[in-house]
């Protein structure tokens, strides 16, 4: 079952869809929008481990929503769930990165095991991209360490905190190209400089 940190973002103007994806996935940390307005804020102030959008807003639509997102970020996974239930609604919403597409009414179960199936699947990717990011990470901050030969190593280690924002921004780069998703990396960055700023100590100790 995946854990309660996982959060997911539905725009869905149906209040009663809401409610019902909320209750019958209490394990899952849900932020509603029942308008284009307010799920296009939510997105672009992300990020989220999932999203669900309902083809049909009342003052816009899920397909841009989906482009929107599918700007910026190519690998979160969004489930459309809707109404729309033509196979052209299928086709176009597959076309603009959806990554399912369930009609509206659907069996819970069935909304529950694609929504867990997106989320461990796109896990997985992110576990492969951590260790591309901290290879790349480890690189970097081996060559200041050699750059800073000089320098005791509380400043080595000053110096290089210093430099964090360049860190983070490689090491972002690397997880993305492998797979990983923002809000995963998100979670994992606060870790992933110290960890290899402590073992780097202490095998100079």
């Amino acid at each position: 079952m995946p854990s309660p940190r996982y959060r997911i973002l539905c725009v869905d103007d149906d209040h009663d869809t809401c409610e019902v994806l909320e209750l019958s996935n209490p394990y899952l940390r849900f932020t509603f929008a029942h308008t284009f307005a307010s799920g296009l804020e939510y997105i672009r102030g992300g990020p989220f481990d999932l999203y669900v959008l309902d083809s049909w807003l009342p003052d816009g639509s899920g397909l841009d929503l989906c482009r929107e997102i599918r700007r910026t970020d190519s690998t979160t996974p969004v489930v459309f769930l809707s109404a729309a239930a033509y196979v052209q609604d299928h086709q176009r919403a597959i076309e603009e990165g959806a990554s399912a597409y369930l009609d509206k009414p659907t069996d819970l179960y069935r909304i529950e095991a694609v929504m867990n199936s997106l989320i461990w699947e796109a896990e997985t990717k992110s576990l492969g991209a951590k260790v591309a990011a901290v290879s790349v990470l480890r690189e970097d901050v081996e060559q200041r360490c050699l750059e800073l030969a000089g320098q005791t190593s509380i400043n080595r280690e000053r110096m290089i905190r210093a430099d964090e924002q360049v860190l983070r921004a490689r090491a972002y780069s690397a997880f993305r190209d492998s797979g990983g998703l923002n809000a995963h990396f998100e979670r994992l960055w606060p870790n992933i400089l110290d960890e290899i700023l402590a073992a780097k100590a202490a095998n100079s100790e």
